[in-house]
């Protein structure tokens, strides 16, 4: 059984009211299951930085993108100590291949829009 640590932080009221709204919209009871679900977009976006792929938002309409620009994930994309998420086979194995499939279904649904953008 894992150990149990205990975190403690101390953050301005702006961020513990954003931490609030984000529960609340996400239908969230608890701040742990906050923070699980973003060390889980955090850890996915690092392997994909990781493995050299921009993370970005697609806007559908016009197929204009918006790549996230975060220090953490800048420094992972030049870094190799991200061996550690990249391989983490308990959670990575059992769905890579239903989500590389996913990825190449969504990659060849959005390449003719990426490629009027980036021209």
């Amino acid at each position: 059984m894992p150990t149990t640590i205990r975190l403690q932080i101390e953050i301005d009221q702006d961020q513990m009211d954003d931490l609030e709204r984000l529960l609340k919209l996400g239908g969230l009871r608890t701040k742990k299951e906050l923070l699980n679900n973003a060390l889980t977009l955090l850890k996915w976006a690092a392997r994909e930085r990781g493995r050299g792929c921009a993370i970005a938002s697609v806007n559908p309409q016009t197929g204009i993108y918006k790549e996230l620009e975060m220090p953490i994930l800048e420094s992972i994309a030049t870094n190799s100590g991200i061996s550690v998420i990249v391989n983490d086979r308990d959670t990575n194995n059992a769905i890579e291949n239903e989500r590389i499939d996913e990825e190449e279904k969504v990659n060849e649904r959005l390449r003719p829009q990426l490629a009027t953008v980036r021209n």
